[in-house]
């Protein structure tokens, strides 16, 4: 066999006996994709010289042995020269093609393999450009996916062995999974896909919380936007300080219609912060602070000790005289100081 790429002109090539521009329709597929990759009866060209006549295993036809591309005839005429790690001479091969009858003398027929002959494909000097070493491994993956085709009609054109199977990325950044320990500024998603592509009108962002007013459960993704390529960022008028166990759903889906859905448990506990001190009052033994109070909670409990090393037992709890809520999410408590106030004086203050 000389060539197995088809010659403009030509229907046959001699040596081979291989037809390569009959596109006509055999059970559904193109006659040339027929002949090398669904010829496993030996319709087309030369027969193998076992009993039955036909390809047997995993053998398409005489020109692929399908998810075996190193022991495909027509890889090796892409690379010129044996791919299989044996020699011609290590199994018997019919001199005329196709005829058992000239096998050596005893051979097995059972044993007999195809000769890599000729050279590689297209000849050298033949006027038609050699394939690059990309479209060489092309080919070869072709064969050892199995020889898939699209015809690219039809209502199934774009599903089978080119289908995109798999799900997009959905990877949350903002907020992370478990505990967060700064306050929450936005919701951050990002997606990608590197088939069909991201959809990214089916993107859908829900909270079981309520995001900038918006009631538990709502759609989000009409108060955020794409801020790079594959970001998409939702952000919140308040940031969250504290929030108990949440979860944030995201789901998106590629154009071949896969879908990925990601849910995300977390909580928010940032703390808070002492604002500011009074103590123009210390003399009357009066102290006045305000401090964050996201939560605004209500009962919270001051206690103050000489030492931040001091032990548990050494806190002393002080007396609230007075409370109030401030704008801002800020609160304001009054204590009395112990009777005797040290030179170093330490506070807690304890949500509930």
């Amino acid at each position: 066999m000389r060539h197995l790429q088809d010659q403009p002109h030509s229907t046959t090539n001699a040596q081979s006996n291989l037809v390569l521009n009959d596109y006509t329709n055999y059970s559904g597929l193109p006659g040339d994709y027929a002949r090398l990759a669904e010829d496993s009866s030996a319709r087309w060209g030369y027969k193998p010289v076992i009993s039955s006549r036909t390809w047997r295993q995993s053998n398409a036809s005489r020109y692929v042995r399908m998810f075996q591309s190193r022991r495909s005839l027509l890889i090796w005429k892409i690379f010129g020269h044996r791919l299989d790690g044996w020699t011609n001479a290590d199994h018997p091969t019919e001199s005329v093609p196709g005829d058992p009858a000239t096998l050596p003398a005893g051979a097995d027929p059972n044993r007999a393999d195809l000769d890599y002959n000729g050279e590689i494909m297209p000849p050298p000097g033949s006027g038609v450009p050699p394939l690059s070493e990309d479209e060489k491994i092309l080919f070869a993956r072709w064969v050892d996916l199995g020889c898939p085709l699209n015809t690219g009609t039809g209502d199934n054109a774009n599903y089978g062995w080119f289908l995109d199977e798999l799900r997009p990325t959905v990877a949350v950044s903002s907020p992370r999974q478990n505990l967060n320990g700064t306050p929450l500024t936005e919701i951050r998603v990002g997606v990608a896909d590197a088939y069909s592509g991201v959809n990214e009108v089916t993107l859908s962002i829900k909270a079981d919380f309520s995001v900038n007013g918006s009631a538990a459960g709502a759609e989000l993704v009409g108060q955020g936007s794409f801020i790079a390529p594959g970001i998409f960022s939702v952000p919140l008028q308040t940031p969250i300080s504290n929030l108990s166990t949440s979860h944030l759903t995201v789901a998106v889906a590629d154009y071949q219609g896969n879908t990925n859905r990601v849910d995300v448990r977390f909580w928010v506990d940032a703390g808070f912060r002492i604002t500011s001190l009074d103590g123009s009052a210390l003399n009357s033994r009066r102290l006045t602070l305000w401090f964050e109070n996201p939560t605004g909670a209500t009962n919270h409990t001051v206690q103050c000790a000489e030492s931040l090393s001091a032990p548990a037992n050494a806190w002393m709890p002080l007396t609230i005289l007075n409370a109030a809520d401030e704008a801002n999410q800020i609160r304001r408590l009054e204590v009395e100081l112990p009777s005797i106030v040290p030179k170093n004086l330490f506070l807690l203050v304890e949500r509930p």
